[in-house]
């Protein structure tokens, strides 16, 4: 849905951000489970977790988005993004120790892989569109066309 309104508004970064620091944020957990290999009821990976990880990714996309349209100065913001993050957090966090899926820490595990995976998904994101913006029909300085 988010993505949706995005794109029907024309915020073509804001649903590439969208899509990417969710992702970003859940494919990283992916990756440190079985490195960090701590499991719940001894067969399934758990730290960090990849539903709080996700939510959190979410509001703190969501929030920098409305913190830019809104125009709030870097404190606002800052702190706009942050209480979202750590709102939903621990909302899904809560959820998750609640069902029994993950220890409190997995969850707390989450949330920081998605505070520090979403602020640099949200950079690289934004160098690729000033790149493409800057050199936008895919022509290299050469001439020749990019593939």
């Amino acid at each position: 849905v988010g993505v949706a309104g995005c794109l029907a508004v024309r915020w073509w970064r804001a649903a590439v951000l969208l899509v990417a620091g969710t992702g970003v944020a859940v494919g990283v957990t992916k990756v440190l489970k079985p490195l960090v290999g701590r499991t719940i009821y001894e067969a399934n990976l758990a730290y960090p977790s990849g539903h709080t990880a996700f939510l959190t990714a979410f509001a703190v996309v969501v929030a920098l988005l409305v913190a830019g349209r809104v125009g709030f100065g870097k404190t606002a913001g800052t702190s706009v993004v942050l209480a979202a993050g750590l709102l939903a957090g621990t909302a899904m966090g809560w959820a998750q120790v609640a069902l029994g899926a993950h220890y409190p820490t997995d969850t707390l595990g989450g949330m920081c892989t998605a505070f520090a995976v979403v602020p640099a998904t949200a950079w690289l994101v934004d160098r690729v569109a000033e790149a493409r913006r800057r050199d936008p029909g895919g022509v290299k300085r050469g001439g020749g066309r990019r593939v």
